[in-house]
Formats: C-alpha cells, structure tokens, sequence
C-alpha cells in the first residue's frame, strides 16, 4: 500500500509492506514498513503536558521518514497470549518539551534526525473464573543526532491491569504503570524520579452500558446503547 499526507508546503508519500507468517499452530509471526505522517496541534501538545505554554505552540507536521516493525506471537487456545517483538523508527524533525528558561514554564522545541528503538512485550489472559490479566512492557531509546535522550520519553514504561467482574452490573479494574530513567532537559543532566502509580476503579452497570469510577480522580462513562442504559 501507500500512506500519503499533505499540509501547505508539506508532503509525505511512502510505500507500506506487511506479512504474517505461520511458523508453528500457535506461533506466528508479524512484520510491518509503515512509514507516516501526523499533523499535531494544540490539542495534541496540551494533552501531553497541560502546563505548556499556549503561546509556543505551533501546529507540527511529523514524519515517519522510517518506521518498521516485527513481533512474535505466541497463543495458547483461549487461554492466554504473549507477544514479543523490537521496533525502529526515524524522524526529521521531532517535537518535545523543556523548561528551559523558567522553572515551570515549558515550550516546544524541536530535535532533529531522531531515532527511535523499542522493544516490547504484551500479553494477554483471556477472562475467565479468576478475571482477566493484561499489561505491556516498554524499553525504548529515543535520541536526536548528539546522542541525547529526548526528554519525558521513559527509558522503561510498563502497565499491567487485572480485572474481575463480581456480578453481570459490578467490576473492579487494578491497574499498575511505572516508568523510569526520565529525563527532564535535552542536554540529559536531570532526571525525574521513577513514577509508580496503582490506581483502583469500580465499575458499575451492564456490560453494554458501564460507569467506570477511578478512586485516582479520574471519571469515565461508557455507553453503547443508550437505550439498555436507562
């Protein structure tokens, strides 16, 4: 296939390839060359870090110049699955955030020739009598062209969620993230602390109609079909 993006002066065009392999009855294997384009706007930044400051933000035309990917998957029936694989990605120009000039006050700046290698693993324990078990491991480097680490991109992200449903209307969701090796500056003298969040929601309601409540302060109501929530 073929990805194609334009903005004003700005145009992306690449081929994208993908293949899927049957090495063993419950093995396979997975590669994509998806080359891309996104175009970010206030919304995008502000959603990655609210304290930017409004009046450094520029609309940004991101691309892929380069992005691959492979992953090997394991299933076991309808019982569980893991995936592993490793990724790279290129970038021309990348956009982060610092507080460069007051503490605080962050704006967007932009790396050039950036590089992006990750490796990841998923999984996945499909519901059953003792709930659900999912979550991802992340380990990525994301540098510019002097080696320096972008900043707020953890050197290690993980999520891991366990879920059960006591009855057909009442669920509780235990959820795990914590990232480390963060740096604060491009130039790599600062780090954050490791962040480490548990988080808690109930969930109340038919499957097809669900509130879910976060302990943490965060609320979120999902409905399908608004006629089977009343």
């Amino acid at each position: 296939g073929t990805n194609y993006a334009s903005l004003d002066t700005n145009k992306f065009i690449a081929p994208t390839i993908s293949f899927r392999a049957l090495l063993d009855k419950n093995i396979s294997l997975f590669g994509v060359y998806s080359p891309s384009a996104a175009f970010l706007t206030l919304d995008n930044f502000i959603t990655q870090n609210r304290y930017l400051n409004i009046k450094s933000i520029n609309n940004f035309f991101l691309s892929h110049s380069s992005n691959f990917k492979i992953a090997v998957k394991y299933q076991y029936g309808k019982y569980f699955e893991i995936s592993l694989g490793a990724g790279y990605d290129k970038f021309n120009r990348f956009p982060y955030f610092e507080d460069k000039m007051n503490q605080g006050d962050f704006k967007i700046y932009t790396a050039v020739s950036v590089k992006k290698f990750e490796s990841f693993l998923n999984f996945l324990f499909y519901p059953g009598p003792l709930g659900m078990f999912y979550g991802n491991i992340t380990i990525q480097s994301i540098k510019d062209s002097n080696m320096n680490v972008i900043p707020y991109n953890p050197f290690l992200s993980t999520e891991l969620v366990y879920g059960y449903n006591l009855n057909s209307r009442l669920g509780m969701k235990l959820v795990l993230n914590y990232d480390q090796n963060i740096y604060t500056q491009l130039n790599n003298k600062t780090k954050l602390n490791n962040y480490f969040n548990l988080s808690f929601n109930a969930e109340i309601g038919r499957a097809s109609c669900r509130e879910s409540v976060d302990l943490g302060g965060r609320r979120i109501i999902k409905k399908k079909n608004k006629k089977n929530c009343r």
